[in-house]
């Protein structure tokens, strides 16, 4: 271990001098880390020579967090082999599996929170208001957001038709707030489009908001559509039933199993400071 600790800051040194980009001295502790880590493993298992380590005995070792202690593992045991204190790399042939679940981006609780606070404010495009809090309370997509008719929506019921959802959907206050207020700038408009959401473009027309729109709406909030959309989707397969989340968001069970890894906080979290001003 002190032979590889030299051998880390050494590499690190000489490679700061050509280009500045050495090992962070974290990762160099993190690889320290890693390689103590298998020696208390096998030492467990009454193993106490490194020549005597085999594939089966780091795969056992590895288990869940290969991802993250295979690579450490390669250098170490690369270095060893080079020592010739080894015959054969037990490390070679190994790869990293691929993830399983859900690995893309989510909002947690306090970025949720801001989002929620920002798009209450009036003094934001309505459209932005609308456009984020379909996509982060409602789970919908980009092309659903753009679908929504004015006739899809029930200001008095409190309840809305989406594309592929099997029942209308029951709006919340903040979310209604937001569609009386792209409802109000609509009536200067004068137009006949039938779309809720409208651009300059479109308002003269009867088509949909372009995608590139849709894309860009929320760049002032620094979000995504699609982050929000996998934000809610992450949070309600892993508080419910999967299979129940695909039924009410017109999904197949795979698809929501999909969201069940990683998942950010519960809703109610998000909602705790909402009215707080």
């Amino acid at each position: 271990m002190a032979a590889f600790s030299d051998y880390l800051l050494r590499s690190r040194a000489r490679a700061n001098l050509v280009d500045g980009r050495g090992l962070k001295v974290a990762t160099i502790e993190a690889r320290l880390a890693d390689v103590a880590a298998l020696a208390n493993f096998l030492e467990r298992r009454g193993i106490n020579d490194w020549a005597a380590v085999a594939a089966g005995d780091i795969e056992e070792f590895l288990g869940s967090r290969s991802r993250h202690r295979l690579a450490s593992l390669r250098m170490f045991f690369t270095f060893v082999r080079k020592r010739k204190l080894i015959l054969i790399n037990p490390v070679l042939g190994l790869t990293r599996p691929r993830p399983t679940g859900f690995a893309g981006r989510t909002l947690n609780s306090a970025e949720q929170r801001r989002l929620i606070h920002r798009w209450r404010l009036t003094t934001i495009d309505p459209r932005e208001r609308v456009v984020g809090l379909f996509a982060l309370l409602h789970g919908m997509t980009s092309s659903q957001i753009r679908a929504v008719l004015v006739s899809d929506i029930s200001t008095t019921a409190g309840t809305m038709v989406i594309a592929g959802r099997p029942y209308h959907v029951p709006l919340d206050p903040i979310t209604l707030a937001a569609i009386d207020a792209v409802l109000t700038a609509r009536l200067a408009l004068r137009t006949n489009n039938p779309h809720l959401v409208l651009t300059k473009d479109s308002r003269a027309h009867e088509t949909a908001a372009s995608p590139y729109f849709m894309t860009h709406i929320l760049d002032p909030a620094g979000v995504t559509p699609a982050v929000l959309r996998q934000t809610r989707l992450a949070d309600l397969a892993h508080s419910h039933d999967p299979r129940l989340v695909a039924a009410a968001f017109g999904m197949t069970a795979g698809g929501a199993l999909h969201y069940v890894f990683d998942a950010v906080d519960r809703e109610e979290e998000v909602f705790a400071s909402t009215y707080e001003d």
